[in-house]
């Protein structure tokens, strides 16, 4: 099958603009920010060859960032934007710029320039501010003094019609221009799509000599002087100079750029106010190519900034004010530690500005605060007398007056509710209380208060996850933040058993990895789960976790951590994985984990019968993000009208209105009526299996509530050797637009309506039917499922209208789909229909034989819909053993059984049902044992004891 990706530069528009033609790229959705407008470099450069990497990216968005509104054009002379007349230089081109945004009635617009294009947007950013939101600088042009060959250089543009004919020699040269453009670039040939880079290269020199053009822009020959540069705008005393700018800039600069200098890019960003820099490692002049993702997160981060009302203060006495507006998941989930906690450790003075960041997001009392907030802690109750006393006193002041829990006063943007969330405010609070026990608060309780009540949460929560299992199940992202914060607890409370059941429940998330560990990843179904992390498990952030805990990583060697991830607590901490639960993760006998973990909404009322309505049964419905089910929205109300200032909260102020009606009873039947979409952020009960062989894992949810709505619910993956995962969802559009809800669902993170999934060993059935009743807030149910199917890291592929099959070394995977499927974007593969259904079956070359034997086998497979499910039919492996056969009848009901070979499989687990450990679901006491290792538990007594 041919598969091209659809990108904003397969549909240009050409407008007449400001007297000549002008050919336009657009892409993205509207979001009401303002639009990216890209502007490429000068001489061979064009839109498509400069934003290859970069321009679809921005439009398409991706987990924790929406698509922006992208445009792009051709410069004057450059690409589909010909024939022009007369000079362009600096002030022309920015009055095409001006026109252009005119003509397509944009007010603002956030420019990224390279090269040539940063030049003009300095221009433009300088004498037009009120049409610029703000500016991505990329390598500049008209910030240095002089060229290298400056003298010579200026002959050259003087002597008439030799840059024609310069022109006309290179667009004659394939071999110096393919020769040249390796030079350019720092991977030079190995540059991804280097092919299309070098044809659009080629298309443009020939352009150039085709059309009688000179090989150098006009600007440049406008702005090359005898003995300088004429456009300088960093030059010191310039009227319109950098000291002017009003609007937010990134100055992005390659270390290997040998156009611009070093040195030229830092007195320009000195000299501008509010300038960040960044640079670039592997890069050179054509930075946009050489690191293409640098680009997309720095012009990512400053549009969040610039939503957020971000703007450049030109008084250097204005204090810095407390922003609590939600940024986005990007800088939520960016650097949560700080640079120099490893050296702290070891006794050494750092340089301790790199903790004044922490400081200010905790100040701020933004979203992820509090992971910021045990970090900071940690520092000052392992290493105080490592720090300074400004920077002891700074600490001392955020933890004093920092909102640890949603009964406090004050109204913020953060959540202190779900599961990873709830532990984290715990621990810092019980923690700092006890370290500040005579002091008081901001909100007026003693220290000694504050370490009391919040002991009480925390032992609840143990208690919960020790007996229930977590709601956030097998989470690559949210385990990470459950082991900081008990890293930090086992670490440093006074309290033994406190201890010992901490360590307890690190014991069982070291067991979830380690059972759910493949090719050194945690790779399972998971209860939240983000779109990078599924589709490249290397990015995962609990990965360190793994290495330090079962990897090649030894405790104490901390040169493969990052200091600025919440994992570098772990490896800071004191707490060892037993040598039982490190044998089980590294045990290649293949072996079929069930386990079942959470609550399902109907359980909770009688779970929590006679316990406390709004500390306990509440907040563990909050745990579980059931905000607006009709189990939990009495529930809901009865906080917001316990503790009224949380009616002003980002996340769950809109449920304000509904506190009114909890006294009439009607409030369930209303929700059931109103059907939101947002009963499917709640995380109910998984019953998971996973299969693990040396050459692939297999894992899923059970039939977790198919025909729902759904939210950042990973319900199968299979996982291949090198980073390899495959997984299908039901893509959807996030419910809200905020910064903090404007992710998920989405089209690759959870489900817009939860599938039916079933998995017996190695073979996986997925049933998503989307025809349930609508819902308030659901935006366009699209009709359709789509697989994550990543090409490029197969070693080789069969595909067909109906059937994916593939090989990674030994690795065999083949999906079949019950209807045809077509091409998506990159890695995509979507099957169109209300109903559709897909059959996973996972292999390996020594059972199943070469890739094109195992493809002959899946086409003799049928996957086909029957009236009350959907059927894998498979041929008998006659040239099997009896026992090593796959069953050749698995039926999935849509209303009934999971059956297999007409035997109905239950899907209704134990607590573990594992080789290791057998337990029913509320367990009080658990054994795990492997070879002749074991960990006994038992929670009543608060006994760990390791054999």
């Amino acid at each position: 099958m041919h598969r091209h990706q659809r990108s904003i530069f397969d549909h240009p528009q050409l407008l007449s603009v400001a007297g000549g033609p002008l050919r336009v790229y657009q892409g993205g959705p509207e979001t009401g920010r303002p639009p990216i407008l890209l502007l490429h470099g000068a001489m061979y450069d064009r839109a498509d060859l400069c934003w290859l990497h970069v321009a679809d990216q921005l439009a398409r968005g991706e987990e924790g960032h929406p698509g922006e509104r992208v445009m792009a054009i051709d410069l004057p002379r450059h690409g589909g934007s010909r024939p022009w007349h007369g000079t362009l230089d600096q002030p022309r081109l920015e009055e095409i710029v001006i026109a252009l945004l005119d003509q397509l009635g944009i007010d603002r617009v956030l420019l990224v320039g390279l090269s040539l294009g940063g030049a003009v947007s300095i221009g433009l950013t300088l004498h037009h501010p009120d049409r610029v939101a703000g500016a991505v600088l990329i390598n500049p042009g008209g910030i240095g003094e002089r060229l290298a060959q400056h003298g010579l250089t200026w002959a050259y543009t003087r002597t008439p019609g030799l840059d024609r004919l310069t022109a006309s020699v290179i667009a004659g040269n394939e071999a110096w221009v393919e020769k040249s453009l390796v030079a350019a670039l720092h991977r030079g040939a190995d540059t991804p799509g280097f092919d299309r880079l070098l044809e659009l290269t080629l298309a443009e020199a020939r352009a150039r000599a085709e059309n009688g053009e000179r090989a150098m822009d006009d600007w440049q020959h406008a702005a090359i002087g005898p003995s300088r540069i004429k456009i300088n705008f960093a030059r010191p005393g310039e009227a319109d100079g950098l000291a002017t700018i009003t609007r937010p800039t990134v100055w992005l600069h390659g270390t290997e750029d040998l156009l611009v200098s070093r040195t030229e890019i830092d007195a320009a960003v000195a000299a501008t106010p509010g300038a960040r820099l960044v640079v670039a490692e592997q890069a050179g002049h054509v930075l946009a190519v050489d690191r293409p993702e640098v680009v997309v997160r720095e012009v990512r981060a400053l549009a969040d900034r610039l939503a957020q009302g971000f703007e450049v203060s030109t008084d250097s006495t204005a204090p810095a004010g407390r922003r609590q507006a939600d940024p986005g998941m990007i800088t939520k989930m960016g650097p949560k530690a700080f640079t120099g906690i490893v050296a702290l450790s070891r006794g050494e003075r750092i340089d301790e500005s790199t903790i004044t960041p922490l400081l200010e997001f905790i100040d701020a009392r933004i979203d992820c605060a509090d992971f910021r907030l045990i970090v900071v802690l940690k520092a000052l109750l392992a290493y105080e007398d490592h720090l300074s006393e400004p920077t002891r006193q700074a600490i001392r002041h955020s933890v004093l007056r920092f909102r640890y829990w949603m009964d406090e006063p004050g109204t913020d943007g953060m959540c202190h509710w779900s599961e990873n969330h709830q532990i984290l405010f715990a621990v810092a609070e019980h923690l700092a209380g006890a370290n500040f026990a005579t002091e008081v608060f901001v909100n007026g309780m003693t220290g000694a208060e504050r370490r009391d009540r919040a002991r009480i949460r925390i032992d609840r929560w143990l208690d919960h996850r020790f007996r229930h299992g977590f709601s956030e199940w097998l989470s690559n992202t949210y385990y990470e933040e459950d082991v900081a914060a008990l890293s930090v607890l086992i670490d440093h409370t006074d309290d033994d058993q406190l201890r010992t059941r901490a360590t307890m429940i690190m014991d069982l998330i070291m067991l979830d990895l380690a059972m759910h560990r493949f090719g050194g990843r945690f790779v399972g179904t998971s209860g939240r789960c983000y779109e990078q992390q599924k589709k490249d498990p290397a990015t995962a952030d609990v990965n360190p976790v793994l290495a330090l805990a079962f990897g090649d990583t030894a405790r104490g060697d901390h040169s493969k951590i990052d200091e600025q991830s919440l994992s570098v607590l772990f490896a800071l901490g004191d707490y060892r994985v037993p040598a039982v639960i490190k044998e089980i993760a590294n045990d290649p006998t293949p072996v079929t984990i069930r386990q079942s973990t959470g609550l399902d909404l109907d359980e909770v009322e009688a779970e929590f019968a006679g316990a406390d309505p709004l500390h306990e049964k509440a907040m563990f419905l909050w745990a579980m993000e059931a905000f607006t089910n009709p189990e939990s929205i009495n529930s809901s109300t009865a906080v917001l009208d316990a503790w009224p200032q949380m009616r002003g909260n980002t996340f769950i102020g809109g449920l304000a209105p509904f506190v009114p009606w909890r006294r009439t009873g009607l409030l369930p039947a209303l929700i059931h009526t109103l059907n939101p979409a947002t009963r499917g952020v709640a995380i109910q009960r998984a019953d998971i299996v996973t299969r693990r062989t040396p050459h692939w894992m297999l894992s899923s949810a059970q039939r977790h509530h198919p025909g729902t709505f759904g939210d950042q619910q990973h319900l199968w993956q299979a996982t291949l050797p090198g980073d390899l995962s495959v997984f299908t969802t039901h893509p959807a559009r996030p419910m809200f637009d905020d910064n903090a809800r404007n992710f998920s669902p989405s089209a690759w993170v959870g489900n817009g309506i939860m599938p039916d999934v079933a998995q017996h060993e190695g073979v996986l059935l997925v049933r998503h039917d989307t025809r349930g009743r609508p819902g308030l807030l659901e935006r366009g149910r699209l009709r359709l499922s789509h697989l994550h199917w990543p090409r490029g890291r197969f070693d080789e592929t069969i595909e067909s209208a109906h059937r994916l099959v593939g090989r990674a070394g030994e690795s065999l995977i083949g999906v079949l789909a019950l209807r045809p499927i077509r091409d998506g974007s990159l890695d995509e593969v979507i099957s169109d229909g209300a109903d559709t259904a897909w059959a996973v079956i996972c292999g390996d070359t020594a059972r199943d034989g070469s890739l094109a034997e195992f493809s002959a086998f899946l086409d003799a497979c049928t996957l086909t819909a029957e009236a009350d499910g959907i059927r894998l039919q498979l041929p008998v492996e006659h040239h099997q053993p009896p026992e090593h056969r796959r069953p050749t009848r698995y039926e999935l009901r849509r209303r009934g059984p999971w059956l297999v070979d007409g035997d109905e499989i239950s899907t209704d687990f134990d607590r573990y049902d594992t080789p290791w450990v057998n337990s029913p679901r509320r367990p009080v006491a658990l054994r795990i044992g492997h070879g002749p290792h074991e960990l006994i538990m038992d929670w009543t007594t608060a006994r760990r004891e390791e054999r």
